[in-house]
């Protein structure tokens, strides 16, 4: 993105990212993904999540965890991971219920209303599509999360390679920005393009979610999903759609056998 005067070494890091996020989606395309390893993803991403909040953040906001040079995005890289895991319904139900509503709880904290929409939303539709035998309770529960992380201030100001990008590249050469905006469209059908027609309907909180978040930068400073520079939505991404195709396959070999 030169016409924009973008940092070199930022659009490295970005391609880099999804170079990284192809190779660790090739590995998760392959392992055997069992109730045990689903249970062990999700406590780590509860705890991930909860590392962000004592971070130094930036301007009071607690969204990130740094590892030396890295600057991670926790939500971003690790909530789509987490929703392509919850396409099979887990034999521990409960678990994954309170494992939503904490994880509701601690965006609200950090916080960070983009990811409390797109993930609240996906949680609402799991409700319907999983948790059919559940309180309504979850309904209100994620409602009110939402809510409230809207309400929180959130002093951040948009960076022009990742919450400005599409804004910018408007302004400067339309048909670029149309593209971008399509593109973000097929990405975030995604999950429900590449796995059998019968599955479709459990990818939807995921497809959901990709869609929510992509529409966000409309309503305030926050950042374009894999057009935007940083590599958490690109490995988050790349990694969910291996774990949705795995255990797609994985569901059809059942059923032959």
């Amino acid at each position: 993105m030169h016409i924009l005067g973008i940092n070199p070494m930022r659009e490295a890091a970005h391609f880099l990212g999804i170079a990284a996020g192809a190779l660790i989606g090739l590995f998760f395309l392959r392992i055997k993904l069992t109730n045990k390893v689903r249970k062990m993803v999700q406590m780590a991403v509860i705890l991930l999540l909860v590392l962000s909040l004592p971070s130094p953040g930036v301007d009071g906001v607690h969204r990130w965890i740094d590892t030396g040079m890295l600057h991670w995005n926790v939500a971003a890289l690790m909530l789509p991971i987490l929703l392509a895991l919850w396409v099979l319904p887990l034999k521990y139900q409960l678990l994954q219920i309170w494992t939503a509503l904490a994880i509701m709880a601690i965006l609200v904290v950090q916080p960070d209303a983009s990811q409390a929409s797109a993930f609240g939303a996906a949680i609402l539709a799991l409700r319907f599509t999983h948790w059919r035998g559940q309180s309504k309770f979850i309904i209100l529960a994620i409602i009110l999360f939402i809510i409230a992380a809207w309400m929180r201030h959130d002093p951040l100001k948009p960076v022009l390679e990742v919450e400005e990008i599409l804004f910018r590249t408007w302004d400067i050469l339309p048909i670029l920005a149309v593209m971008g905006w399509i593109s973000l469209a097929v990405t975030a059908m995604c999950p429900l393009y590449f796995i059998a027609q019968e599955n479709r309907k459990n990818a939807a909180p995921l497809a959901i979610y990709f869609a929510i978040i992509a529409l966000m930068p409309i309503f305030g400073a926050y950042p374009f999903p894999l057009i935007g520079y940083g590599f958490s939505f690109p490995i988050g991404f790349c990694v969910a759609m291996a774990i949705l195709i795995n255990q797609d396959n994985a569901s059809k070999d059942a059923l032959t056998e």
